[in-house]
């Protein structure tokens, strides 16, 4: 099964230099802990604790960058700061977090490189997969929430075919496409700037495909997107209809506006009426 992943010209128009390199993760055997995993990510956290010990995150050059970024959509990044500055400040303040093993792996790779890394369960999404501007009509699901709310246009934010996946660029990741312990099919998106830090971005996915293939049990494949190349077509493993995709095949969308628009009312979690 193919799926999409793009970044939109309009983005690329603000931002030439942006590049995503992305981890393809498939069969991937997730659990709530791993031994190895846990044991990376308490070593990264160390590390990051020693880093930072006489400046703060926001004097990284990475950081600084993605600041500057974030200000020129009209962003204040110390009420959005990106995700890796976010996971810095975490394990400033205490122990990262711990959420299932995958998600620790992506996290310990963004603290041992500096760059946001994300963690997409792509059985979840819908293709097409891009970082785009937010339009009329997007919605979002916050995580740990189970309502919809609308996202205002103009902000760059990671969205499929159905509705936002990720705010404010490389803010916070929604509720509906995160990472869960029994998720096999993983995107793992790391973003960064051609001029700043596009080979410790490749270094990062090189270390995180390496590692889920040993730990996880993965299948990887690692793919990039610029300006010269804005869209890879993932293969992915076929998989059986949910429940959702069930209703959906059994004609009972004919009776409503449009498949679509069902499609994402049942996902957003919005109350139907009819």
């Amino acid at each position: 099964m193919d799926f999409v992943f793009r970044v939109a010209p309009e983005v690329f128009a603000r931002f030439p230099r942006y590049v995503v390199v992305g981890v393809l993760a498939v069969d991937l055997h997730n659990a709530p802990e791993h031994p190895e995993v846990t044991a990376l990510l308490t070593e990264t956290a160390a590390a990051v604790r020693a880093q930072f010990q006489d400046h703060p995150p926001s004097a990284h050059p990475t950081i600084r960058a993605w600041h500057q970024a974030l200000r020129q959509l009209g962003l204040d990044p110390a009420q959005y700061p990106p995700s890796v500055e976010a996971l810095v400040r975490r394990v400033l303040a205490g122990d990262p977090p711990r959420v299932n093993a995958a998600v620790d792996l992506a996290n310990a790779i963004s603290l041992r490189y500096l760059v946001p890394v994300g963690a997409h369960d792509l059985d979840r999404l819908r293709s097409p997969f891009a970082v785009r501007f937010s339009q009329p009509g997007d919605t979002f699901v916050p995580l740990g929430q189970s309502e919809a709310q609308p996202v205002p246009p103009g902000e760059i934010v990671y969205a499929d075919a159905l509705m936002v996946r990720t705010r404010r660029w490389v803010w916070r990741m929604g509720e509906l496409g995160k990472v869960r312990p029994e998720s096999r099919t993983v995107f793992f998106p790391i973003d960064a700037f051609a001029d700043l830090d596009d080979i410790r971005a490749q270094q990062a996915a090189a270390e995180l495909a390496d590692r889920a293939e040993r730990w996880l049990g993965a299948r990887t494949t690692v793919v990039r997107v610029d300006q010269a190349r804005p869209e890879v077509v993932l293969s992915l493993p076929e998989r059986a209809p949910d429940a959702i995709e069930w209703v959906l095949t059994r004609g009972v969308a004919e009776i409503l506006p449009s498949r679509a628009e069902l499609e994402r009312a049942l996902r957003s979690g919005r109350r139907l009426h009819f």
